[in-house]
């Protein structure tokens, strides 16, 4: 399995995020993810999708389609959904 297109898509977000100069700019570009990250329907926010122990109410689906993972969260917190944004911005 070639994971090279992760490892490109991990280096630019680090680079982002090594580009902002505070933990504040950090988390107000986790926090503007939240609010641009698309959102599941309601029908897959189920309690099998829900991430355990996690302090939000945060849903992560992951799907195999020909191949690839397919990535969908929800969070009702802006921090939450900016991070699970993260993971589905590498792995999506």
């Amino acid at each position: 399995m070639d994971f090279s297109s992760c490892l490109e898509k991990q280096f630019r977000l680090k680079k982002n995020f090594d580009s902002l100069s505070s933990k504040e700019e950090r988390y107000n570009k986790i926090i503007q993810l939240g609010q641009s990250a698309p959102r599941m329907s309601k029908e897959d926010q189920k309690e099998e999708y829900r991430v355990p122990e996690c302090q939000s109410l945060l849903y992560l689906k992951v799907t195999l389609i020909n191949g690839l993972l397919s990535i969908q969260t929800t969070s009702d917190a802006l921090i939450s959904a900016g991070l699970a944004r993260l993971l589905v911005e590498v792995y999506d």
